[in-house]
This record gives structure tokens, sequence and C-alpha cells, in this order.
């Protein structure tokens, strides 16, 4: 029924919930060397420290990562994880202030308990009945059976995080115990991730927490199928291309560029624009060869930040613009337990070192493994829509007109204006060709 009514608003009514969506997201970028004051909600401090933490998240998985490999993640669902974890470390403990530290909790001024309050709110206008068919989120923590867990704990993990717990036996059936985790991470994704762990789990294995977040969503302005172009051209490197599909359209939308970092903004909303896609294009960079590109990509990583990209955002305004770009899939399995540990947080893998004293009276109970896997597919209809396609192409639009081609590596999020949330979060320097449906 919302749906409907927002449908039938005014031309002046869409164009003012946008611009009100867009100003809260300004706001919380540049909240970033803020003063947080009284009026300053939780939830927003909350999103202010997630955005800190993704951005750092995604500058370490970069950095790690081959220059022309994919890179993709979800921070709320690791920052999901992460405070669950929070929840069951020791006061006080060396834990508890790491975990505190990366997720820069302590930074915004928030206490413990407005963290998990914050959280719950943040959950909750994800699960809004209107809104249950574009994103589905799931927490749940799985215990090796016979592993004491506290009950003040596990209260507080439905309470805030509407988490299950069960108990599944990695010691003496780590077959059967990967397949329960398996089953439970399809049905909450529906399908969207059919195997979340593939390789097995040590024997020792005693407590692994799963977050679930899957995403299908429709553009506000589709692209029309029967303009896609079958063969495209996407610049791989500057010695290296890939045929792949391209999408093509001309809509408004908004659009900035910032000359510091190099690079072109555009925003890309969903239908009802409560979630937006960003992407991030490199400007292409002459080299000797004059059909060679070297996107600046490696430099825009880099200098990533809340700083920069308040800036960036500064810029954009409305804009009627050609678009090109791709139909493509990116999937990536991560298990973090490196990238979390160059970041700080070693001492939650280490048994003689981690405190989960709220947590259970196992004084050696550590964290064995963070799995975490992203599948995201851009249709022509939108993220996880199908649609049909036709061959044949030439470039739209006339002299004079605005372009954004997306043919080089480039960057994306996607964020959800209600809560505040940075869904999603890559790099796409290979793009996997998505045939029609």
């Amino acid at each position: 029924m919302r749906e409907q009514v927002r449908i039938k608003l005014s031309d002046v009514s869409v164009a003012l919930f946008r611009a009100l969506n867009f100003q809260v997201l300004l706001l919380l970028l540049l909240s970033t060397q803020m003063t947080m004051t009284t009026e300053t909600t939780n939830l927003q401090r909350l999103s202010r420290a997630h955005l800190e933490f993704a951005l750092s998240l995604f500058r370490e998985m970069t950095d790690e990562a081959n220059p022309m490999d994919n890179v993709v993640v979800s921070p709320f669902s690791v920052a999901s994880v992460l405070s669950q974890l929070w929840l069951g470390a020791g006061e006080g403990s060396n834990v508890s202030n790491a975990l505190q530290s990366i997720l820069h909790y302590e930074d915004v001024g928030l206490l413990p308990e407005q963290v998990h309050e914050s959280f719950r709110s943040s959950l909750e206008t994800l699960h809004d009945p209107d809104y249950q068919n574009v994103v589905q989120t799931a927490n749940a923590v799985f215990v090796q059976a016979g592993v004491s867990i506290l009950k003040n704990y596990e209260t507080d993990l439905r309470k805030y995080y509407n988490s299950s717990m069960d108990e599944v036996d990695f010691e003496n059936g780590e077959s059967l115990a990967r397949s329960i985790i398996n089953r439970w991470v399809s049905k909450q994704t529906k399908g969207q991730i059919p195997k979340l762990l593939e390789m097995s789990l040590p024997s020792h294995t005693r407590l692994l927490l799963v977050n679930a977040l899957a995403l299908k969503a429709l553009w506000k302005n589709s692209f029309d199928p029967t303009v896609t172009a079958s063969k495209g051209i996407f610049h791989h490197s500057p010695t290296s291309r890939v045929e792949i599909p391209m999408m093509a359209g001309k809509f408004q939308v908004l659009l900035g560029s910032s000359s510091d970092l190099n690079c072109r903004l555009l925003e890309l909303p969903f239908r009802g624009r409560r979630l937006s896609m960003f992407i991030i294009l490199p400007e292409a960079e002459e080299t000797s060869e004059e059909e060679d590109k070297k996107p600046s990509l490696t430099r825009l990583e880099r200098n990533l930040n809340a700083e920069n990209l308040k800036k960036l955002f500064s810029t954009l305004k409305e804009e009627t613009v050609q678009i090109r770009m791709p139909r493509f899939r990116i999937a990536q399995t991560s298990s973090l337990v490196e990238t979390l540990s160059r970041m700080g947080l070693s001492s939650i893998f280490d048994g003689s070192h981690a405190n989960f004293s709220r947590l259970s009276d196992s004084t050696e109970l550590h964290v064995s493994a963070i799995a975490h896997k992203v599948v995201l597919e851009v249709r022509e209809k939108g993220a996880q829509a199908a649609a049909a396609t036709a061959t044949g192409i030439e470039r739209l639009g006339s002299f004079g007109e605005k372009f954004f081609e997306v043919n080089r590596p480039f960057i994306f999020f996607i964020w959800d204006y209600h809560s505040g949330a940075l869904l999603f979060i890559g790099r796409v320097a290979y793009p996997e060709p998505l045939p029609p449906q």
C-alpha cells in the first residue's frame, strides 16, 4: 500500500523526498569532523562509526588484493557480527577495547548499550514489512555442543540482534555442522548464497557467528533491455579488454566530480528511493598509446576517506545523463581473519588472549573463523532482477550531452538512507558477464 502511495506522489513531492534523503546522507558525511551534539541521534552516530569502519575495511582489503582483482564486502554484515562479539567480550578486556576501537564506537561517543540499542533500531528498519522483499538480513550463532553459553548473553543477543543460537557438533560431525549452516544461510538469503562454507572447518571450532544479507531491488529508472549491447567493451587494464553486455539509458540523476580524487560520482536510486547505488568512476588517464587507458583506481582507493567522500558528495547535482554500464555479477568469499588481524583484532582469534567472559564461562573460547560471502548481480531492472535483452547498440545521445560510461574499473557502494547503513562496498575490476534472463 505504501508503495502505491509513493507512485502517486507529485513530481515536487518526489523531488523533496529525494532531497531529504540526500541531505541525511550528506549530514552523516559532514559529521565526520563535527562535534557530535545531544541532538544527534544514536542511530546517526552508529552510521558515522560504520562509515569509518567500512572505509578502513575496504582500504585494507584492496591493499592486500591484486589491483586487477574484484573486492566486495558488506560492512554492515561484518560490523553486525563484530558487535555481537563485543556484546560477549569481557568488560575492560583487550578484546573489548580492540573491538570498540576498530568499530569506531568510542570515536562517536557511543556507550555499549547505546550501540546495541541503535543496532536493534537499524535492524528493525531493515525488517519493515514493506521492505522485506528488498533486503533480507539474519544473524545466528553456532556453538559447539556442550559449550556453556551464559543466559544473559543469549537473551541480549536475541533482544538486540534478533539472533538465533544453535548447537552443532564441529568436533565429531563437521560435515553435518557445515551442511546445517549452509542450509540456514541459503534459506535466509532465499537461495542467493547457497553455500557459505565450502572448506572444512577445524575440529576444534567452538563458536561461529554468521550474518546473512541479501539484496533484491529494482531500479527507480530501469534500463531498456532492447538497447543493451551484447558485446560492449570493458577495459580491465591498459592492455586487456573484455566483452560484456552494456546497458544504456538516459536518466535524470545526481552527478558529481572531484579534481582532487580525479573521479566522477553517479547515484542510481532504487525504486522507493530508500536505497541507492553510488558509482565512483576514476577518470581515464592517457598513456603513450592512444587507445590505452590507465584508470587511477589505486590512487583513488588509497585516498578514499570520509573527508574526501564528503567533498565529493557536496558536488552532486541533478543532471540529465546518458549512462552506459555493464550487466554483471560479482562474488567474493572472504574469511577476514588475516584482514581483521592486521586491523588490530588478532586477540579474538587467539585462545590464550581472547576474553569472552560475558558470553561463556569457558576460558579458552575464541573465534575460529568469520565466513563472509557477497554475491551481487546488476541487471536492467535492478540488482538481482531478471530482464530480457537484445543485441546491437550505437552510442546514445547527441553532441553536448553528459555521458557516464562505466567501461573501466570502478568503486561502488549501496547505501540505505533510512538506517544509514552502508550495505555493500566494492571494487569492480573484472565484471563477470551476465546472460539475459
